[in-house]
C-alpha cells in the first residue's frame, strides 16, 4: 500500500491499518518534507516517499492506496489512484462538494476498482438507534435541519475551492 496525506488521521488510520498481518506500506507521500522524513523514519523499513502524490501513483509495488490528504483533494487523488489501477481506501468525508463525489463515483464504476470511505460511525450502534427513532417518527415530521460544524476540527470551513496541482 501507499500512504497520501500524513497529518494526524493519517498517522491514526496507517497504524489501523498496520494491525494487519497482511498490510505493507511500500510508499508515503506528503507535501511537507519534515512531516514525510518523520512518517518513514518511524514506519521503519525501506519506503519510498513522494510529494507528489501522482508520482506515487506510478508506483508498480503500489495495489492500493490509503488517502487521508484534505478534503478538498479526496476526489482528484481518488480518480487518479482508480485510473492508475489501485484499489482505495479513503478517509471522510468523500468530498466537499457533489461534483466532484460524482467524478469519484464514475471513476470507480469505469475502472471497477475497489474503493471503500471511511465512515464507520455509521455502524455504531448509538448512531443507528438515533437515526431509527427519527425514521419512526420519534421527532416528529422533520421539515428543516441545520448543519452545525462541531469544534475541534480544525478551524472555520472555508467553500470548495477548484482542486490545484500539488506543489512540485
Amino acid at each position: 500500500m501507499g500512504i497520501i496525506g500524513i497529518g494526524t488521521r493519517g498517522n491514526q488510520v496507517h497504524q489501523s491499518f498496520m494491525r494487519n498481518n497482511d498490510v505493507t506500506f511500500v510508499a508515503a507521500c506528503e507535501v511537507q518534507r519534515n512531516r514525510l522524513d518523520q512518517f518513514a523514519t518511524k514506519a521503519g523499513g525501506k519506503m519510498a516517499t513522494y510529494g507528489d502524490y501522482r508520482r506515487l501513483l506510478d508506483n508498480k509495488d503500489v495495489e492500493a492506496v490509503l488517502i487521508t490528504a484534505p478534503d478538498h483533494w479526496h476526489s482528484p487523488i481518488v480518480v487518479a489512484a482508480c485510473d492508475a489501477g489501485k484499489d482505495v481506501y479513503c478517509e471522510k468525508p468523500v468530498s466537499n462538494a457533489s461534483e466532484p463525489a460524482l467524478r469519484m463515483v464514475e471513476a470507480v464504476r469505469r475502472t471497477k476498482r475497489v474503493v471503500q470511505i471511511g465512515c464507520q460511525q455509521r455502524s455504531w450502534q448509538h448512531f443507528q438507534d438515533c437515526g431509527k427513532m427519527i425514521l419512526d417518527g420519534y421527532l416528529g415530521q422533520i421539515n428543516h435541519c441545520l448543519l452545525l460544524f462541531g469544534g475541534g476540527g480544525g478551524g472555520v470551513p472555508q467553500p470548495p475551492e477548484k482542486p490545484q496541482d500539488p506543489p512540485p
